[in-house]
């Protein structure tokens, strides 16, 4: 993810980039830029520890992230398909075992392994207990938000933020994430986020932040670095 300073108020999308919902067949690219801006991710590395499996599973396992927050929410993205933001709505903040597993038919290659998909399924539900504790209110979630390694610090993770913040501000709706990574907190906190929780993921694991804005005490700022 990319870690940048916002101005005190969210910055107008500047011309040339303009983000587009992506079309279903340009997900298999995007999913590819995705892999490469996570593949040093904590949870990442947590869930693949190998390099060699991150290189062959990653980029499945973000096409399934891409199309099923497509599905079920919004993915904006460049032009160019090397970033990405990926909402969740209100309504789908339960994730439905059948649409995962749609999303997941021909993404995912065969040999990903019984260990490896059970370490999945304990930090998922460890995550969704932390995602339910802390913020039961109605709200959007921030699922995924990353930017290509070769396009990273200029700016465009910011941009992508800001461009759905802005709407749900007007709204009043608060907004969910978590991260695994201390200078993304940082990032958050100067774009109006809040720590609600931390903890440990599991025994050995990536320490978690769970963050929110838009809810009581957190405010919708955006502070001057």
């Amino acid at each position: 993810m990319e870690v940048n300073h916002l101005p005190s108020e969210p910055p107008a999308i500047p011309d040339g980039l303009d983000f587009i919902s992506p079309h279903r067949e340009q997900l298999g690219t995007l999913a590819g830029a995705m892999a490469l801006a996570f593949f040093d991710d904590p949870l990442m590395v947590h869930y693949l520890p190998g390099i060699s499996q991150r290189r062959r599973f990653l980029p499945g396992m973000m096409l399934t992230s891409l199309r099923y927050c497509r599905r079920y929410g919004e993915v904006w993205a460049t032009p160019e398909l090397d970033a990405a933001a990926c909402w969740l709505p209100p309504s789908h903040l339960k994730f439905s075992n059948f649409g995962l597993a749609r999303a997941a038919f021909g993404a995912l290659p065969l040999g990903l392994g019984l260990r490896t998909i059970g370490r999945m399924l304990r930090s998922e539900a460890r995550l969704d207990g932390l995602h339910n504790t802390n913020l039961p209110e109605p709200h959007w979630y921030l699922m995924l938000l990353g930017v290509s390694p070769a396009r990273a610090g200029r700016g465009i993770g910011s941009r992508l933020l800001a461009s759905k913040m802005d709407r749900l501000k007007a709204e009043d709706m608060p907004v969910y994430l978590e991260t695994m990574l201390g200078s993304n907190v940082d990032f958050y906190r100067k774009r109006g986020f809040r720590v609600l929780d931390e903890d440990e993921l599991a025994p050995g694991g990536p320490h978690v932040w769970a963050m929110a804005a838009g809810i009581c005490g957190a405010g919708w700022q955006f502070p001057e670095s």
